[in-house]
């Protein structure tokens, strides 16, 4: 079981081991990256690793946890500059979906987690990112209320976020995508303003 660090020291040691499996799983891949390799990147004794994590998949875990806060400071900062009350529906949905995938396709750890992310539990990531987005939907439609008047907002967000987060990861772990990626953003502009739209109390 992962044992969470509790002195300065132990966090240190979690972080340098965190920083060499996103290293290592870039170099080998990460179904050839062992524990043994990260240790070694790590400078460390295996029985060092071993004390904060059992086994390689729990490494995998708290990669993808900090990842997923990286993320997140990431969509918050980048959602600070949007003027909510002058932008539309549109713009919000295409700007935030092309904004994300620019910045994970910029991360080669993040790339590499994604071309097995079918075989990764990714459930914690997603709510996570899920929460922010929502409050970010939430924070626009509350000054638009007069424009977009939407029933039942809180069952179309749910299958509109989920929806197009799992399109993007399954866009990502595509070696070769089948279409560009300003194509899947209009698309999934299109889908989100579409079943919002339809939802608008007459």
């Amino acid at each position: 079981m992962r044992r969470k660090p509790q002195q300065l020291r132990s966090r240190e040691m979690v972080d340098r081991l965190i920083d060499a499996t996103g290293k290592v799983i870039v170099a080998r891949g990460l179904e050839y990256a062992t524990t043994n390799h990260i240790a070694e990147e790590a400078g460390v004794n295996i029985a060092s690793l071993y004390h904060y994590f059992g086994n390689k998949e729990e490494m995998i875990e708290a990669l993808q946890d900090r990842l997923t806060q990286d993320l997140l400071q990431t969509l918050v900062g980048h959602a600070a500059g949007y003027d909510l009350k002058a932008l539309s529906m549109r713009d919000i949905a295409e700007t935030s979906i092309l904004f994300t995938l620019q910045s994970l396709r910029a991360d080669p750890v993040f790339m590499e987690l994604s071309r097995h992310w079918s075989r990764l539990s990714l459930q914690r990531s997603m709510a996570v990112i899920e929460q922010h987005l929502l409050q970010l939907c939430t924070d626009y439609f509350r000054q638009h209320f007069r424009t977009y008047p939407i029933e039942d907002m809180h069952i179309r967000l749910y299958v509109l976020l989920n929806g197009a987060m799992a399109t993007v990861a399954r866009h990502l772990c595509e070696g070769s995508p089948v279409i560009r990626d300003r194509e899947l953003v209009t698309v999934l502009a299109d889908m989100i303003v579409g079943v919002l739209e339809k939802g608008m109390i007459e």
